[in-house]
């Protein structure tokens, strides 16, 4: 197999022939990470001189660990703290090559990731965020070369060499691509190479928190008046983001709204969050917990007017699950389709509303009262594989059951039931891995789903769950075992 990719300009030659490139998974709680492996499956060494330098840095770093610090002066415990840190900010300009470098070879697609991102994630055990995060950095500050093989140098070539200085951190490097990406396009090319030399020159003297105000003049003397800003720029711009669910369970919502959506909003806040009610008395709440409320009116609302459209055949719904024990004592939490919690104690407070729909489980995670028997699932039955799968059951998949697919273990055609326990969720990414790629998905012995890659690229070919959507309790130790 041959291609041609391009990262950020630079243009690669890929070549794979099967059963050059396998992957072996060693099975960690229920996920695997990727070994080094050559065409029979053993594990290869590295390369002489990278496994060198490699030991060189870990004996180097365990020496460090070693020198005893009550002998130094002030001074000299602050200088050994300093340039720790500028040798430890060096480390991205190493990942920013390797990263290139698979998606160059094209590695996602050999191994069947979910692109460089979700290769990162599996092989390193990071968040998709994180793993994202890396890939756009390196995209930016990375290397780069012509069709012909020249070297065009970094997206953001002063960024770049204060990184690989170790003058800057990641942070610092973060916001000076959000500056630059947020600059009007309108721009000369002259300009916002200044502009991007004058940002990573004060990065160097800047803490973060400094950094953001120093770019926000610097935009506000390139665009004084928002003139240079076009529509095309405004809708770039454009986005709303909720971060994910904290233990407390808080999220944090981020985003720029485009003049008409503004406008919008604030109509629609104007009734729901007004500081004063209608008999004239004061409302005790604040600003930003009056707008919080009138959001979730507003979305109250538009469920309850049966005007959204419908996902993958369920009406737009508030779907939740519990166990039969949390209901009985009328605590701990409830899990919605799109993977947040929600307290049981509001949940059953908010039970008469026809737009949440609980699910309630037995001791055994099963579904109670949810029927089976046509060609395409039903509402009921999606919602019970809502409740029993909670998401794609691929290992190491992290998307929420509502944007997942419904999948026959032993397809209708060849005779599979449409019932419960010959259905499992998936995205629609991994479904094309069951029908194209040869990944075979059953039921386990414990009610869970499992997949088993093909040869090629697991010659062991394990059975793993995805643990994603069913963390394991850590509170009590597994069976057979004593605490």
């Amino acid at each position: 197999m041959h291609g041609r990719i391009q990262l950020g300009g630079r243009h690669c030659r890929w070549s794979t022939q099967s059963g050059e490139i396998a992957r072996a998974p060693e099975v960690v709680g229920g996920r695997s990470y990727y070994s080094n492996m050559s065409s029979n499956g053993v594990a290869e060494d590295l390369p002489d001189e990278v496994a060198s330098l490699l030991a060189e840095h870990a004996a180097v770093v365990a020496r460090l660990h070693q020198v005893p610090l009550a002998g130094l002066s002030d001074a000299g415990v602050l200088a050994v703290c300093r340039e720790v840190e500028r040798v430890h900010r060096m480390k991205p300009t190493v990942d920013h090559r390797l990263i290139v470098e698979m998606e160059c070879r094209s590695l996602a697609t050999v191994f069947l990731a979910r692109g460089t991102a979700g290769l990162l994630s599996e092989l390193l055990h990071l968040d998709v965020q994180e793993a994202r995060a890396r890939v756009r950095a390196a995209q930016l500050r990375g290397p780069r070369t012509s069709l012909s093989g020249a070297d065009l140098g970094p997206l953001q070539p002063a960024t770049a060499a204060a990184e690989a200085a170790g003058a800057i951190s990641p942070r610092h490097a973060d916001i000076v691509a959000k500056t630059m990406h947020d600059l009007p396009a309108s721009l000369d090319a002259e300009t916002v190479v200044l502009a991007e030399q004058t940002l990573a020159a004060q990065a160097c003297a800047l803490r973060p928190s400094e950094l953001v105000k120093a770019a926000e003049r610097l935009v506000a003397y390139l665009d004084p008046d928002g003139r240079e800003t076009s529509d095309a720029d405004r809708a770039r711009r454009r986005g709303f983001t909720i971060g994910r669910q904290r233990l407390d369970g808080m999220s944090r919502i981020s985003g720029e709204l485009d003049p008409m959506t503004r406008a919008l909003v604030d109509a629609a806040f104007s009734a729901a969050a007004r500081p004063v009610a209608e008999d004239g008395v004061a409302d005790p709440r604040s600003a930003a917990q009056r707008n919080h409320d009138a959001l979730a009116t507003l979305c109250r609302n538009a469920l309850a007017g049966g005007e959204l459209p419908s996902n993958r055949g369920l009406p737009a719904t508030v779907v939740v699950t519990m166990g039969l024990a949390d209901l009985d004592r009328r605590a701990g939490t409830a899990s919605t389709a799109s993977g947040g919690t929600v307290p049981v104690r509001d949940l059953l407070r908010r039970a008469a509303d026809a737009k949440w729909l609980p699910c309630v489980l037995d001791s055994t995670g099963q579904v109670l009262h949810l029927g089976t028997g046509q060609r395409l699932a039903s509402p009921a039955q999606r919602l019970a594989l809502y409740a029993r799968d909670r998401g794609c059951s691929r290992p190491g998949c992290e998307m929420p059951a509502q944007w997942t697919q419904v999948h026959h273990l032993t397809e209708w055609q060849h005779g599979g039931p449409t019932d419960l326990h010959n259905l499992a969720l998936v995205c629609p990414f991994d479904h094309r891995l069951i029908t194209h790629e040869g990944f075979t998905v059953r039921m386990g012995t414990h009610g869970r789903i499992e997949w088993i890659a093909p040869r090629h690229v697991d010659p062991q070919r394990v059975p793993r769950t995805n643990p994603i959507h069913h963390p394991p309790d850590l509170t009590h130790p597994p069976e057979g075992r004593d605490p």
